[in-house]
């Protein structure tokens, strides 16, 4: 296996994680809905393992959405840096196919820490939701 596959393997990994975790946080969000009364919630409130599931499951899609902006802009930062240090070098050209080194740590470890800042919040979330349902049956 070649380094690019490696990585390649990797991103794909990652990208199907965050896919996956996105669609439990929205999935856990429906179970919230119904453990909540759904169209008819009762009169008491709302439980507080719900309340703390129902915040986990918000901030996990906040940060979902966080992950991807920034992503975005951190990879467009660094990529525009690279772009305009081949210009300055070589003058004005096409450079997509230039190899670059030294991806800055900084992106990554941020992705990172979003991600499984986001899958523990819904570990949690669906903990506290399983807890919920157990007690009402």
């Amino acid at each position: 296996m070649k380094l690019w596959e490696a990585r390649d393997n990797f991103y794909k990994a990652s990208d199907t994680a965050s896919q996956v975790a996105r669609q439990l946080a929205l999935g856990g969000i429906a179970v919230f809905w119904l453990l909540s009364g759904g169209l008819h919630p009762p009169k008491g409130g709302l439980a507080l393992r719900l309340f703390w599931a129902g915040l986990a499951l918000s901030v996990a899609i906040f940060l979902d959405m966080f992950q991807f902006l920034w992503k975005a802009s951190a990879w467009a930062y660094w990529s525009h840096k690279k772009e305009d240090a081949f210009e300055k070098l070589h003058g004005v050209g096409n450079y997509d196919d230039e190899e670059v080194l030294g991806i800055p740590p900084w992106v990554n470890k941020v992705t990172w820490t979003l991600l499984f800042a986001k899958v523990s919040l819904l570990v949690a979330a669906y903990v506290l939701l399983l807890m919920e349902y157990a007690d009402r049956t």
